[in-house]
């Protein structure tokens, strides 16, 4: 019996050298930090039950920190999306404005095209008359002796003078644009700048 006894305390004292040099090797395989975590009670023992809780807690923690990088790029995802949906509407308005810009320089390129083929009689040209051009006028005809009227004030006297002189100015527009020479087939008209 002695001998089976010794065998038996031989083999425990080979299992308790064995988890020594186990727990020096997790020591060393693992950082302090993770060590102390593992061991709740830190009594520098690591047994199965502290491991496994350890284990459970991490695995929380890892599947916490993937469900939280899920969800942020979730939000990238829909954030990148909706930002493409904005980029897509605004491409597709910009093209809708070129379609509509180049169905309008179709339709003035036609005009224009009508224009040069009709002959001139169809083309109204507008004349210009100046009213500030009339009134430096007028005030110049205030400043000569002979046409300033001595008993009737200047703000009476200059807008007779303007309306006057823009009627006598509408007289020889339309005189100007009703009034042609006709030279070697084409027609020549009169413009008032």
């Amino acid at each position: 019996m002695g001998s089976s006894h010794s065998k038996e305390s031989e083999e425990i004292a080979n299992l308790r050298q064995d988890f020594a040099d186990y727990q020096k090797n997790v020591a060393k395989l693992i950082n302090d930090k993770v060590y102390e975590q593992i061991d709740a009670n830190r009594d520098g023992v690591l047994t199965h039950d502290e491991f496994s809780e350890w284990k459970d807690e991490y695995g929380k923690n890892i599947t916490k920190m993937i469900d939280n990088l899920k969800e942020e790029n979730e939000l990238r995802v829909k954030k990148f999306d909706q930002t493409i949906e904005a980029k897509d509407t605004e491409i597709k308005d910009l093209k809708n404005k070129i379609k509509f810009i180049n169905e309008q320089n179709e339709k003035l390129e036609s005009q224009l095209l009508q224009e040069f083929d009709n002959p001139v009689d169809n083309f109204e040209i507008q004349s210009v008359i100046s009213r500030t051009k009339i009134s430096k006028f007028v005030d110049e005809l205030l400043r000569t002796d002979t046409l300033n009227l001595d008993k009737i004030p200047d703000w009476i006297e200059k807008p007779i003078y303007k309306n006057v002189i823009v009627i006598v100015m509408h007289i020889i527009d339309k005189m100007a644009k009703e009034t042609s020479i006709d030279l070697f087939g084409h027609k020549m008209r009169l413009i008032m700048q």
